[in-house]
């Protein structure tokens, strides 16, 4: 579980604005590091959130899902839709990959 802290959260859009490039700053620098020769790649981040959270902070994560073009807030799902979802897409992702 990732959780943002007040110092963004309490900037609502231009915090969630700055969480995102954080958080791509943060896969692009892992992912380099484990793929050094990887050029070109897409970062794609989902957060799944009970309505009522995203009520609470919507500011926050329409800046976010704005900052970059393959980062999207979902909204209305229980854990067991999201355990489906990432089950998946780990399953999709084997399969694209010949794995």
């Amino acid at each position: 579980m990732i959780q943002f802290g007040d110092d963004l959260m309490g900037h609502q859009s231009t915090g969630g604005a700055r969480a995102a490039q954080l958080l791509k700053a943060a896969v692009t620098r892992y992912v380099t590091t484990l793929l050094p020769n990887l050029r070109d790649h897409r970062v794609l981040a989902r957060i799944y959130m009970d309505p009522e959270e995203l009520g609470r902070v919507r500011s926050f994560t329409e800046g976010f899902s704005r900052e970059e073009p393959f980062f999207d807030i979902i909204s209305g799902v229980d854990e067991n839709v999201v355990s489906t979802k990432i089950t998946g897409m780990s399953l999709w992702k084997s399969r694209s990959s010949g794995g």
